[in-house]
């Protein structure tokens, strides 16, 4: 995907790539403008098996008057667009994917730890994840998953965008907060 914020300000571009890959599953380019006049910026972030900076490679090998600067690696990049070559470079970036995924399937995917046992669903269990930490790119926070029997749930926060729920697995009860429940992409935390 490639998206034009026209008034977006370029310190969210990476956030907006991140949450379109995770409820859209493909690549994604954000792009706003550039302090440079005439030029437009992105950042962009990829899937599993897409290289990125691969795919800008060859997209300026396409194109190279579209695409007159780039840098990054598999899985985040940086780009700099002539704001009149914007069609050139969406074809080129799109033809450069697309040789790259070769028909592939694109869909949501969400890559968890696996699930936990009724008796680690504790604070004691929550604290020994946190001394793991920090987290960042190469090394995220844990993602577990299970099942749950939703007992209870309200919307909470100033616009009701988020859940608050009671869920309960065998004897356990557990209270969980669905942060942007009604969106693609939110994440429920127990």
């Amino acid at each position: 995907m490639v998206v034009l914020l026209e008034d977006g300000h370029p310190g969210v571009q990476g956030i907006v790539a991140s949450r379109l890959v995770q409820a859209y599953g493909r690549p994604a380019l954000v792009l706003t403008q550039a302090s440079a006049p005439g030029m437009l910026t992105g950042s962009g972030r990829s899937i599993d098996g897409l290289h990125l900076r691969d795919a800008l490679q060859r997209t300026f090998e396409i194109a190279p008057q579209a695409l007159p600067r780039f840098g990054g690696h598999s899985g985040a990049a940086g780009v700099g667009v002539p704001r009149d070559q914007l069609d050139a470079f969406k074809a080129a970036f799109l033809r450069a994917v697309g040789e790259q995924l070769a028909g592939r399937t694109l869909y949501p995917r969400l890559w968890t730890d696996g699930e936990l046992s009724t008796a680690q669903l504790s604070l004691t269990t929550l604290q020994e994840i946190e001394t793991l930490g920090p987290y960042g790119r190469e090394f995220d926070p844990p993602l577990f998953e299970g099942r749950f029997i939703v007992e209870a749930l309200r919307p909470v926060g100033a616009e009701g965008s988020h859940l608050m729920l009671e869920l309960s697995t065998g004897p356990v009860t557990c209270k969980a907060i669905w942060f942007r429940a009604p969106t693609p992409g939110g994440t429920a935390w127990v």
